[in-house]
């Protein structure tokens, strides 16, 4: 949010023809468009996504998904096609589905997943939500995967570690995570943090409260018990017996959870948590050579407790 404000301030973002934002993720979000709005002198919409996951909570979200579309209905003068919106959430319900494979999948032993699928899925899911081609990438991961599986055959030649991860990776230390696999012999197996969307239940007949359910899949925005118990479940299904969280800086909805989910995983499931001080796009903060320092005690110490 702080560069997208940089950027508007110095002239260099498109002028657009109106905003809309959402409470979702970041609260951050919340104030970044209310200053976009001004600044610009555009018409606006901000979308909420209520506190409680509830009957109550999902019908108020698809109301304010109504009012968007009117907003937007207004704003550009056509109708909402709503026959075109099925198809698209249609493509979401297939990709959502195969999603669901490769995570049960990723439950195998040795682990036939590499670490960089999932952010791979994730960027994908992204910048491809709703289209056809995500459902065919996807399908090329979850036929890799199941194929590992059936023949026995992991990532690494010898599994050491089986690890949870939080958060995003740092954007210029992605080779970090296949140096995770090749030298230490550790796999993740599971992104609490990244996947649970996957969980909202899907009904192209029903867009908009598919959208709603879909939206109150995400774990960081409400109550975080209920994420608690998903992530020590995670545990438990998945094997692991290590978790490591990128603890960037600029977030301070996840940052603010870390001490709840440390204590959380070592009390409840008994599994130790690396925190990984970084921040996702700019490597001054916390340089490669001393996150993989981190990372050698960390599995140093995985090593004594087995």
């Amino acid at each position: 949010m702080r560069s997208a404000l940089a950027q508007a301030i110095r002239g260099w973002l498109p002028r657009p023809d109106a905003f809309v934002w959402s409470n979702q993720v970041c609260d951050l979000t919340t104030k970044t468009g209310d200053y976009l709005v001004k600044l610009y002198d555009r018409p606006g919409f901000y979308l909420d996504r209520p506190y409680r996951n509830n009957e109550q909570g999902v019908q108020y979200f698809i109301r304010e998904l109504e009012e968007l579309i009117h907003f937007l209905e207004d704003l550009t003068g056509r109708k909402m096609d709503w026959g075109r919106l099925s198809e698209i959430m249609e493509n979401t319900r297939r990709s959502t589905e195969v999603f669901r494979e490769i995570c049960e999948l990723r439950k195998t032993v040795p682990s036939p997943m590499r670490n960089q699928h999932m952010i791979e899925m994730i960027l994908a899911q992204l910048l491809l939500s709703g289209a056809p081609e995500l459902v065919t990438f996807y399908k090329a991961i979850r036929d890799e995967v199941k194929e590992a599986a059936e023949k026995g055959e992991g990532v690494v030649p010898q599994e050491r570690h089986r690890l949870l991860t939080f958060f995003f990776y740092p954007a210029y230390l992605w080779k970090l995570l296949d140096a995770i696999q090749s030298e230490y012999g550790a796999v993740v197996v599971a992104e609490p943090h990244l996947s649970p969307w996957c969980e909202g239940e899907v009904d192209p007949a029903k867009p908009l409260e598919s959208l709603a359910r879909k939206a109150f899949a995400l774990y960081d925005t409400g109550p975080l018990e209920p994420f608690v118990d998903k992530v020590i479940r995670e545990v438990r299904e998945y094997k692991a017996e290590g978790a490591i969280y990128w603890a960037h800086i600029g977030c301070r909805q996840t940052c603010a959870t870390i001490r709840i989910l440390k204590d959380a995983l070592l009390e409840k499931a008994g599994i130790p948590t690396l925190v990984v001080d970084c921040d996702l796009a700019d490597p001054t903060y916390s340089s490669g050579e001393q996150m993989k320092d981190r990372l050698e005690e960390f599995f140093e110490l995985l090593d004594e407790r087995k």
